[in-house]
């Protein structure tokens, strides 16, 4: 992703964490059964 709307989406979310949540790699990991100490590094 490129351009204004890159810029605009990262502004929106610069001050949001996850917190006790799942991230994206880890989600993915997740999905493709990914051992727990590959999961730990995300």
């Amino acid at each position: 992703m490129s351009g204004k709307y890159s810029l605009l989406i990262r502004e929106a979310f610069k001050n949001v964490t996850l917190e006790n949540g799942v991230g994206l790699n880890q989600a993915q990991g997740m999905d493709d059964y990914a051992d727990a100490h590959t999961l730990k590094k995300w």
